[in-house]
């Protein structure tokens, strides 16, 4: 593609030429400048880091890497080649690298870019503000990731690979960089080459409904139903949708404040869309249409379920998944005497005498003794059991009732292996996440979890039944417990 110059007399045309012809050099010129202005290549993302290679053995760098609006990674790789080099297989490997990268890790990683251009700014207050975010949503971050490659051309057997690997699910975009040289001036002619700028939106549904009709050939729904009691009075199967909404619905008819609700069950703010004014779903639509960006269909906001409140109305989100019956368990935990209950249709009360059979065919008799042993001293603090005939065992989950909720301890499993779920402990002001790691920390054998960022415990049988091991663990728990017996500070 020839660029011209339009003059009085004629149209001039702009010669082409080479980054290296003109001295621009791939890392310390063009990576440089694009970072601060990124929108060159693409809209709506955000660079959180340069030449970033945080994993172990491996010296591989990202040119720069990004997030876009929707919460995706996006690896840019850069390159002055005239036809791209191998930078499509280069970045797939890169994407596979980061993956698994949660949003605290993007959160230390920005840390480190900005403290290297030494740039006094809060990390994650920085990336919360470009996601349009009032919180840490780990459930929605790097739910995938995107791959842009800018060069000054792409040879064909690139752009092949790049269709092709397009057609399976990935998402790569390639930017063609040209350079022209106009006396002394360098200009700059980019031009999004794949998906073609005209047709993206047509290619992107395509590809969208190709990979929904491949996901619907494998992936199995989950169907699971809840029975919701209200009063004594229980509704049967419903869907995850339905069983919230008559969870959240009930509380509020019992005066608890939504806010309160989306805080104790650990959602957020993104629980609720809320108007001034207690009115009906029409005036409800138009004010929160005015208010910003609002899409009805992804919220309860028909006449009877939109809920009125202290001047208020709330509409409760409709878009619930895996997280769905925790955020039901954390809510009713907080609000305990108001005579609400939910279950899965298909949970039933813990079976203690099929739990220690389990454990005495896995573990022996003396293994079979201390797992009872340790079920007495859990009931001596006040524990009571919990599961369910879906769980992959019949583990023994020990929660303890307060004047909080109901809350949890530690789980056990029939072959004698504890868990420890630091996040489940976490549930008031009084205990917070690093003291609590502070504490397991001090039990003797145990080992966090990979991939968990140390809030996932367990305690192999073996390891427990290590004399010291079993005194210690014993000693945190109980102060755990302790800590939840004290009494309820409504300031706190």
């Amino acid at each position: 593609m020839t660029v011209f110059e339009i003059q009085k007399d004629t149209i001039r045309p702009i010669d082409e030429t080479t980054f290296a012809a003109v001295g621009i050099k791939e890392r310390s010129d063009l990576q440089r400048l694009l970072r601060d202005q990124i929108d060159i290549v693409a809209s709506d993302i955000f660079v959180i880091a340069e030449e970033f290679g945080d994993w172990d053995e491996s010296n591989r760098r990202i040119d720069l890497l990004a997030i876009a609006k929707n919460g995706n990674l996006v690896v840019i790789e850069l390159k002055r080649t005239e036809d791209g080099g191998h930078s499509e297989l280069q970045a797939v490997r890169y994407a596979a690298m980061v993956s698994a990268m949660t949003f605290s890790d993007a959160v230390k990683a920005h840390e480190k870019y900005l403290a290297k251009r030494e740039i006094q700014e809060d990390a994650q207050k920085r990336i919360l503000k470009f996601l349009d975010w009032d919180e840490v949503d780990e459930d929605n971050f790097a739910q995938d990731i995107e791959i842009i490659l800018a060069s000054a051309e792409f040879s064909k057997e690139l752009t092949t690979a790049v269709l092709w690997l397009n057609e399976r699910e990935l998402n790569i975009t390639c930017v063609r960089l040209k350079p022209y040289l106009d006396g002394e001036k360098v200009l700059l002619d980019v031009q999004q080459v794949i998906p073609i700028k005209e047709a993206e939106e047509y290619q992107i549904k395509i590809r969208q409904k190709q990979a929904k009709e491949r996901v619907a050939r494998k992936k199995q729904k989950d169907y699971t139903k809840f029975d919701v009691t209200i009063d004594g009075v229980t509704s049967e199967k419903l869907s995850k949708r339905k069983a919230i909404f008559q969870v959240v619905k009930a509380l509020c008819d019992r005066g608890v404040d939504p806010n309160r609700i989306s805080e104790a069950s650990g959602v957020g703010a993104r629980m609720f869309l809320s108007v001034d004014g207690e009115i009906g779903s029409v005036d409800f639509v138009g004010a929160a249409v005015a208010n910003g960006n609002f899409d009805p269909s992804r919220f309860n906001c028909a006449d009877g379920e939109l809920i009125p409140f202290s001047g208020k109305t709330y509409a409760l989100t409709n878009q619930w998944g895996s997280g769905t019956q925790v955020a039901i368990e954390k809510s009713l935990s907080a609000f305990p005497d108001l005579k609400i209950g939910c279950r899965t249709h298909e949970e039933r009360d813990w079976d203690e005498a099929s739990f220690l059979s389990e454990a005495r065919a896995k573990t022996g008799q003396h293994g079979h003794e201390e797992i009872q042993a340790c079920l007495e001293w859990a009931k001596s603090l006040g524990a009571t059991p919990f599961g369910s005939r879906n769980s992959v065992r019949a583990n023994y989950v020990a929660r303890i009732p307060t004047e909080r909720g109901n809350f949890f301890l530690f789980q056990m499993e029939d072959n004698g292996d504890i868990r420890i779920r630091l996040v489940d402990i976490m549930v008031s002001k009084s205990l917070k996440l690093d003291q609590i790691r502070d504490l397991v920390k001090q039990i003797p054998g145990l080992e966090f979890l990979s991939g968990t960022d140390e809030t996932h415990a367990r305690i192999t049988h073996a390891n427990y039944l290590e004399r010291e091991t079993k005194k210690v663990f014993q000693e945190v728990i109980e102060k755990i417990a302790d800590e939840y017996k004290k009494p309820l500070d409504h300031n706190n």
